[in-house]
């Protein structure tokens, strides 16, 4: 062998060495795990649940599809237990699972008919929906007792996820269909002229409203804070249109201050999400890192992928990396939970924390270096919802400062003042930008805060300009 040659091949080998070296200490390295740290221990333990099924929404949401005639809070128990008591065996058989996920109960109520017309989160059909009636009307009748139910959903306490937390939970939640239903319902009974009628169906909004401020406050995921978002938005923009129209008399009362109420701000906190998030990641961590004899297709592994997973197993510590993710999730809550001027600068600090611990290189990657990576990776999920979930309380305040602007007959060219006024009604609750006045459109708009969410604009009542006074 040439001199060159005999020079690399030793190269080579003091490289493999070096190598095998460095495998080996990282071996040694991520020979241990952690013990699970007392506030890991108190994050993993859920809060006690006080409602009854009976009273509790999530499980009336569960039966809320029941077939016809069964009871709803009964089947949406017996759902609830099915699923907790056979989720280990399905974790454990990847095949029984995707079946399971896959069923369905061909008995269940379904909505019939469709509402093509209907997309409130979008844009408005209150001045369209006379057009509507009649095909309103046969849509009531053919999904009477669906409705009726979910006006039931009205009269639980509260909201608490009663399924164990795994990738199998089933998303229980109120069909968009009949939620377009329920507010086009809403909206023909304010038009009605009715005065009792009206009362009626405010009184209804006024408990929708409060059934999903019930559900953003609850013990739930993420997922269950951004439908309950998502809901009181549409809410929110309907009863927006009715203020805004001339048509509905609210001399009389309709609607009365309730309906457009605020929610305190000690209500928008949802820092209780990312408590169960964790427990529902560390299920599925726990599930993940059991030793499995089975691919995700039901087939027998091989030896050597049996190996491949020992060998990186080694370097995935499951308390180490619970323990991690405890400390990312209390900084999370510390970020959710923080008075609403201080957010941003809990934020930072969340996100500093993050490069401290999570992001940035250093001789500490050498151990759990899986586990990190997978913390690091999830880093980002849900950081923006609680700022999306203040742009919701943005929402609900501009809804209330042109119910105000209605109510005390606040002229084109007072507005401005108006809102200086009263911050209470007209600045966003995070960051206190106010809201834009347009006198050329008649619209007030407030900018949102999450990232790529588009403003909300609505349009303020005024007095009819012929009339030459002021209309109540």
């Amino acid at each position: 062998m040439t001199r060159p040659w005999r020079i690399t091949a030793k190269v080579l080998a003091w490289g493999l060495i070096a190598i095998a070296a460095l495998y080996l200490a990282a071996l040694a390295i991520n020979s241990f795990d952690e013990q699970l740290a007392p506030d890991t221990t108190a994050l993993l333990t859920p809060p006690p649940n006080p409602y009854r099924p009976e009273e509790n929404i999530y499980v009336a949401l569960a039966g809320l599809d029941a077939p016809s005639g069964q009871p709803v809070i009964a089947t949406g128990q017996a759902r609830i237990n099915e699923h907790n008591e056979h989720v280990d065996a399905l974790f454990a058989d990847p095949a029984a699972a995707s079946k399971y996920l896959a069923k369905s109960d061909p008995r269940r109520l379904t909505f019939k008919g469709s509402l093509n017309f209907c997309h409130p989160e979008l844009t408005s059909y209150w001045h369209e929906i006379q057009s509507h009636r009649v095909a309103l009307e046969a849509l009531f009748e053919q999904n009477r007792e669906l409705s009726l139910r979910y006006l039931g959903l009205h009269r639980q306490r509260g909201y608490y996820e009663t399924t164990r937390m795994s990738d199998l939970a089933p998303v229980n939640f109120a069909n968009s269909q009949l939620r377009c239903l329920f507010l086009a319902d809403f909206a023909l009974r304010m038009q009605s002229g009715d005065g009792a009628e009206e009362q009626s169906a405010l009184a209804d909004f006024q408990d929708d409203a409060r059934l999903w401020g019930l559900v953003l406050q609850g013990e739930g995921t993420l997922l269950s804070k951004a439908i309950a978002m998502a809901y009181l938005r549409t809410d929110y923009l309907v009863l927006a249109d009715l203020i805004a129209d001339p048509r509905v008399d609210i001399a009389s009362g309709a609607p009365d201050a309730g309906s457009a109420q605020l929610f305190p701000l000690i209500d928008w906190r949802i820092g209780n999400a990312f408590a169960t998030q964790f427990r529902r990641v560390t299920e599925i961590m726990a599930v993940s890192a059991a030793p499995s004899k089975r691919a995700a297709g039901g087939m027998p592994l091989h030896w050597w992928d049996r190996l491949g997973g020992a060998l990186s197993g080694s370097f995935f510590r499951l308390n180490a990396t619970e323990n991690l993710l405890a400390r990312q999730t209390r900084q999370l809550i510390e970020m959710a939970d923080a008075d609403p001027p201080q957010f941003f600068q809990a934020r930072e600090r969340y996100e500093q924390w993050l490069r401290d611990n999570v992001t940035r290189s250093s001789p500490r990657m050498l151990y759990n270096p899986i586990g990190k990576t997978l913390v690091a990776l999830a880093a980002g999920a849900g950081e923006d919802q609680p700022v999306q979930v203040y742009d919701t309380a943005a929402l609900q305040r501009l809804v209330r400062l042109s119910y105000e602007v209605r109510r005390q007959a606040i002229t084109a060219a007072a507005i401005p003042s108006f809102m200086q006024q009263h911050p209470q009604w007209a600045t966003h609750p995070l960051d206190g930008s106010p809201f834009l006045w347009n006198e050329k459109t008649g619209e007030i708009s407030v900018g949102t805060l999450a990232r790529g969410a588009r403003p909300f604009t609505i349009r303020i009542w005024q007095p009819p300009v012929s009339s030459g006074k002021l209309a109540p």
